[in-house]
């Protein structure tokens, strides 16, 4: 609640700039069936991805590979890798 006649108070002060650093992102580079594609996603995700490739026994390459071969016509890959990585790890936490 803001008291009368007090301005409420911002967190944005002209002239600053914002302090925060972006994410740390690595940029892949993957040999798929319709040629070389550049993967950018961050660099949590991808220590996600390789944890998951390693627990199927594969490489995240070949992991990736796997999960993009399902995508969905007009979806990013990276968009799509996201959600995979996500549902996966969920139905672990749900399945065993």
């Amino acid at each position: 609640m803001i008291a009368k006649g007090k301005a409420p108070v911002s967190a944005f002060k002209p002239g600053t700039t914002n302090t925060a650093s972006p994410p740390a992102v690595t940029l892949k580079h993957l040999k798929a069936p319709h040629g070389q594609t550049t993967i950018k996603l961050e660099t949590e995700f991808w220590s996600a991805i390789t944890m998951l490739a390693e627990k199927a026994g594969q490489s995240w390459q070949q992991w990736a590979l796997v999960a993009l071969a399902d995508k969905r016509a007009g979806t990013g890959a990276v968009s799509w890798l996201r959600v995979q990585r996500l549902t996966q790890s969920i139905q672990g936490a749900t399945h065993g």
